[in-house]
């Protein structure tokens, strides 16, 4: 099934938009209803209006076109909506279960300077959203708003209440400088529209050839550190609460660099995702974000002191690093034997005397009371994550993927034995989460052989299932 289609269903949007056309400050109608076509995305969330290919779309009048701009195609924006939301919800480590249609609509006669606007509607059987953009923008911008309409749509999914839960800037901001550098995500990636002369642009000539989604960005953060070297990441407590000199000029690129990382980390903490998630969604229940923070990550965060301090040491080891700085693959590597092996003392025969043997991690789970196993472990995660930011980019993926096992280790050997997990499942038995661990190490020590084998410069690990 295409990606994006035209919908018998939803004709009227395109009756809509020209209806806004109209009324957009220009009395004259310069478009029709046949002038616009709309598709649904692949999922049917997203419904997109907008002027056909080929019609030409004439710019305000004294209005001058940056040249940074394309002219949104309103199929090609369906797909490309629909790849945000793929990557954001990879990214939540989260299922489709969309209840909020998001429609957007694209207006010829808009200025490309107009901010792209996102609007909620209350129907009766919930929140639904509107994108309203310019017909020539920014991919960035479009980008933005559009997970900011998904953002919106998740943290208002299962509000039964006419008063929307507002989503911080900051999360904007930060999810998408995330989906776009750790997510891999490009909109309408590598394409201006030129200008044709006589205030009118020119047709792209293929624009599905812009759809683009790459792989994950081989140093995510390279673009934040260069703004964040020049001035000091924003507290917490400023990306909260952004006074309007925050959001303009050099101090909005520090705004969204700050947020990008501040994301960026949160998503990497233990539950990361899934602690992002509830937070989206508590948001309806506070009037301040930052308490539905706070309840949110309570486990981590037992105040905003707490949340700063955290954000202080994140921010600072980020940007005390970069590429040039990393370990060698031979080195990061021996550290990493090292950090996987457990010592313990073993009699080579009876009334011998003990001897100090290495033995791989894995055997020794569940070989001891968990409250000492914990905090070895605990100690080892730290370890790990510290290696992680000094390794080659793809060995720090193996890295991540061990330090990942582990920690999923400890949280399900705390809920073992215990009727139900926090998900509302059965827990698992302490001797099954061992056995699944062994597997998942197994797995990864496999692909740590084949890294040392073969000196490790093009391969690329997968995490364990």
């Amino acid at each position: 099934m295409n990606a994006a289609r035209r919908s018998p269903f939803v004709r009227a949007a395109a009756a809509l938009v020209a209806l806004l056309v109209a009324t957009a400050g220009r009395v004259e109608a310069a478009f029709s209803y046949n002038h616009f076509d709309t598709f649904e995305s692949r999922s049917r969330q997203f419904v997109v209006t907008g002027v056909r290919p080929g019609v030409v779309v004439s710019m305000p009048d004294g209005t001058r076109a940056p040249t940074n701009l394309v002219r949104l195609e309103p199929a090609v924006v369906a797909v490309n909506c629909e790849r945000v939301k793929e990557v954001l919800l990879r990214e939540l480590h989260l299922t489709d279960q969309w209840r909020g249609r998001i429609r957007v609509s694209l207006l010829p006669e808009a200025p490309p300077t107009r901010p792209i606007a996102v609007n909620r509607e209350w129907y009766s059987e919930g929140w639904q959203f509107r994108v309203l953009a310019p017909h020539y923008a920014e991919p960035a911008e479009v980008s933005r708003a559009i997970t900011g309409a998904l953002a919106l749509e998740l943290a208002n999914r299962l509000n039964p209440s006419q008063r929307a839960g507002e989503v911080p800037l900051w999360v904007v901001e930060g999810l998408a400088a995330h989906l776009r550098t750790t997510g891999g995500l490009h909109f309408l990636d590598g394409t201006s529209a030129p200008v044709a002369g006589a205030g009118r642009f020119s047709v792209v000539d293929n624009p599905r050839a812009v759809i683009s989604m790459t792989g994950r960005f081989p140093e995510p953060y390279r673009e934040a550190r260069e703004v964040l070297r020049a001035a000091a990441p924003m507290s917490f407590k400023d990306l909260s609460l952004p006074r309007p000199e925050h959001l303009t000029g050099a101090a909005l690129q520090t705004f969204r660099s700050s947020s990008h990382v501040f994301v960026s980390e949160l998503l990497k903490q233990p539950e990361g995702p899934a602690r992002f998630v509830a937070f989206l969604q508590a948001l309806p229940s506070f009037l301040n974000a930052q308490l539905a923070f706070e309840h949110a990550w309570q486990q981590q965060f037992k105040s905003a002191l707490d949340i700063e301090k955290w954000w202080s040491v994140v921010h600072a080891s980020v940007l005390s690093r970069d590429e040039h700085r990393r370990w060698t693959h031979s080195a990061s590597l021996q550290r990493l034997d090292e950090l996987l092996l457990a010592h313990v003392e073993a009699r080579a025969a009876a009334g011998a005397l003990p001897e100090r043997r290495a033995i791989k991690l894995q055997l020794f789970l569940g070989q001891a009371q968990f409250s000492r196993e914990r905090g070895a472990i605990a100690n080892l995660v730290v370890q790990l994550t510290s290696l992680q930011s000094q390794a080659p980019h793809d060995l720090a993926r193996l890295i991540a993927d061990y330090r990942a096992a582990f920690t999923s280790y400890l949280q399900k050997r705390e809920r073992a034995g215990q009727l139900f997990d926090i998900a509302g499942k059965p827990a698992p038995s302490h001797k099954v989460v061992i056995q699944e661990t062994i597997k998942q190490l197994d797995v990864l020590d496999v692909i740590r052989d084949d890294f040392r084998k073969l000196g490790a410069l093009t391969a690329t690990p997968v995490a364990a299932q």
